[in-house]
């Protein structure tokens, strides 16, 4: 693919198509409609806050990125992004005649009402920003938007681009930004051009030929509690081992832990090969890093059989797998899974999301220093369902250890799949391990 398309600078000002189809199922069948944020809230509590000052740099925010402002449409059951008149979505709350003890649990509960509560998708926008005065140095800024135009990398660069504008604001200054090289509605029409376009069909016939491999499951499951999360950690000891071992066969620690995956999943899986989905940024190229959109997807990874039961030949087999999937990144996820579906194939496999970091970090050299305050509890509603897969699996590299939590999907859970899962990492990055062995055990 030539990724030179993406540089272009047009603007639209017409209805885009988004390729996150059953993002929008799951949104308008109301599976997920008061899911406003998809997580992707951030909340400081900061010193001292000017709140005029912040209601212009959001304004500012706003006309440089006209997506903010956008609502969504539905057109023959696919989501279309329309814009709409750029707005700072600003509420301010003044807490600060309330006694300190009310204050703080009040600010607590309003902080839940602002993020919780749920966008107008089809009115926009789709997104809202908030701040909350608690007393004389007493602040607490919030930023809400919605995860159809916004994933986790564009929050980052809106709440940078925000500090960087408010600092500027009270300084009395122009700030100083990166020009907006490509916006998100124009990255959807080019991405829709090609991938209807001759290259585009060609890589997409390739996808349905290499996944034609992928195999049926076949679990034991335990339905009484097939929709419970599991949190666990692994301790200080097993995530050095993770860490010498993706040293020691030069990969990363991701794909040390996707390959523990695969190792587990081959007895499960109807064939030789093991199938997986891998959560990605969505920005393989660098002209796609500033892009304020929610560019995040999934990648099928294909692992087939490998030459023995090193776990050292799984990670190997496992880090081509990846590249290869990367090389057809542009084909997005509910693409192949239509254009599977239409050849008769099935596409269920596990998920696995891998976070480098457990914080979110924006960057920015401010005057608004990060602060964690309390928050509420999402309401039930806006928690994710069971996978649709065999499982869901999320991790957090948090520095000293490895962290995360698993959804078990929804026709079941995978027998002890954290003790399996634990077994084959301790095994095999420990010492050369016959895996299967281990999985078996």
């Amino acid at each position: 693919m030539k990724h030179a398309i993406f540089q272009h600078t047009d603007e639209l000002t017409g209805p885009v198509r988004s390729y996150r189809a059953s993002a929008w199922r799951g949104l308008r069948d109301g599976a997920v409609a008061t899911d406003s944020a998809n997580g992707l809230n951030f909340v400081r509590s900061v010193p001292r806050l000017d709140m005029a000052a912040l209601e212009r740099a959001l304004e500012h925010l706003a006309r440089r990125h006209p997506v903010l402002a956008a609502r969504l449409e539905d057109r023959d059951g696919s989501a279309w992004i329309v814009r709409g008149e750029p707005t700072a979505a600003f509420s301010p709350r003044d807490l600060s005649n309330t006694p300190p003890a009310e204050a703080r649990a009040l600010a607590v509960e309003q902080t839940g009402d602002l993020i919780w509560s749920p966008l107008d998708v089809g009115r926009g926008p789709l997104w809202r920003s908030f701040a909350l005065h608690l007393g004389k140095d007493e602040h607490r800024w919030g930023f809400v938007a919605h995860h159809f135009i916004v994933d986790r990398v564009a929050l980052r660069i809106l709440i940078d681009e925000a500090m960087r504008i408010y600092a500027a604001e009270i300084g009395g200054r122009l700030p100083e930004l990166p020009p907006v090289s490509l916006s998100y509605e124009v990255y959807l029409a080019r991405l829709g051009a090609w991938l209807e376009s001759p290259e585009g069909m060609s890589q997409r016939r390739w996808c349905v030929d290499h996944l034609s491999r992928i195999p049926r499951w076949v679990l034991p499951v335990d339905h009484a509690q097939a929709q419970d999360r599991e949190y666990f950690i692994l301790d200080e000891d097993l995530t050095q081992a993770v860490r010498t071992c993706a040293r020691r066969c030069k990969t990363t620690v991701f794909i040390v832990l996707l390959a523990a995956q695969a190792a587990l999943l081959r007895s499960y899986s109807t064939s030789d090969y093991v199938a997986l989905k891998v959560v990605t940024d969505g920005r393989e190229t660098s002209e796609l890093r500033g892009v304020v959109g929610n560019l995040a997807d999934r990648l099928f990874v294909l692992v087939g059989p490998t030459a023995d039961d090193d776990f050292g030949a799984v990670v190997r087999a496992v880090h081509e797998a990846c590249l290869v999937a990367r090389r057809r990144a542009f084909v997005r996820f509910d693409i192949v899974q239509a254009d599977l579906a239409a050849a008769g194939l099935p596409s269920a496999a596990p998920v696995f999301n891998f976070h480098p970091s457990g914080r979110l970090q924006t960057g920015a050299q401010g005057p608004l220093p990060a602060g964690d305050p309390i928050l509420p509890r999402p309401p039930r509603t806006t928690q994710p369902s069971a996978s649709s897969g065999p499982y869901w699996l999320e991790m957090h590299d948090r520095g000293t250890v490895l962290s995360g939590h698993v959804r078990h999907g929804a026709t079941g859970r995978i027998a002890d799949f954290l003790s399996a899962f634990d077994a084959i990492l301790r095994a095999g990055c420990g010492a050369p391990a016959r895996v299967q062995e281990i999985a078996h055990a």
